[in-house]
């Protein structure tokens, strides 16, 4: 689990070169181009890449935050959300109010598990602001340090939360929980804990690639030639499918 910030507005990428798409792209070519460059970068497991991926087409492809992001550019949607920066948070209200950084953490999903989906309980802390003394760093009376943060107007606190894998969702998809990130004095609106899934494994006999499951099976040149039958065993485990070629 790491907190950490994302790069620089200066340093990111245009949402649509990211995409390979031209700004007057309509909703079938943003999708088009969104499974193709995700199939491309299916075995080469980067992360990194896939979460750029799917942050350009989560912008692009609901038309209000498209328009704002024409709008206002990349300074809205950036992932790095601290400070003065504008930030939107994910309840949809869009503000100017200073916000705290995101947390970020890496959940291993394995590759039945994200196409079945599953739940898997998260625990971590964060930095809150003091309920004693409400974030001053003092005492009632300005005269001391607060006893329970010694002074840094924040501490840690722990959180569970319960995180819910939806059946299809992809490797290095966000699931975010608004609000339940750090909090800072100085900053009005808590940051947001994003869990980013992380495929641990490959399945030995399937791939997938988008939503559809692919299963590849070597055959002999006899079979190939004079035909075959098999039977399959899907991932639920409760479906045989036969086949005769």
């Amino acid at each position: 689990m790491s907190s950490r910030r994302a790069p620089k507005t200066s340093d990111s990428r245009n949402y649509y070169e990211i995409l390979q798409v031209p700004k007057d792209a309509s909703q079938d070519d943003l999708k088009k181009a969104y499974r193709k460059l995700t199939a491309m970068n299916l075995h080469h497991g980067d992360l990194e890449k896939f979460i750029e991926l799917a942050y350009a087409y989560e912008v692009l492809s609901d038309p209000e935050k498209r328009g704002i992001y024409e709008k206002f550019g990349e300074d809205l949607y950036s992932k790095e959300r601290y400070g003065k920066d504008r930030c939107c948070n994910d309840n949809r209200r869009y503000s100017d109010e200073p916000c705290c950084f995101d947390l970020i953490y890496h959940l291993e999903v394995s590759f039945e598990e994200l196409y079945k989906g599953t739940s898997k309980k998260v625990s971590f802390k964060r930095d809150r602001i003091c309920s004693k003394c409400k974030g001053t760093g003092k005492s009632k009376d300005q005269r001391y340090c607060c006893q329970k943060c010694k002074g840094d107007k924040v501490v840690k606190k722990g959180k569970t939360l319960l995180v819910h894998v939806k059946k299809g969702m992809q490797n290095g998809q966000r699931i975010i929980f608004a609000g339940e990130g750090p909090q800072a004095p100085e900053d009005t609106i808590a940051g947001d804990f994003v869990c980013v899934l992380k495929q641990k494994d490959q399945h030995p006999k399937s791939k997938r690639k988008d939503d559809v499951l692919i299963s590849e099976r070597t055959l002999p040149s006899a079979e190939a030639h004079y035909g075959f039958k098999f039977v399959l065993k899907h991932l639920y485990n409760r479906t045989k499918l036969h086949f005769k070629f």
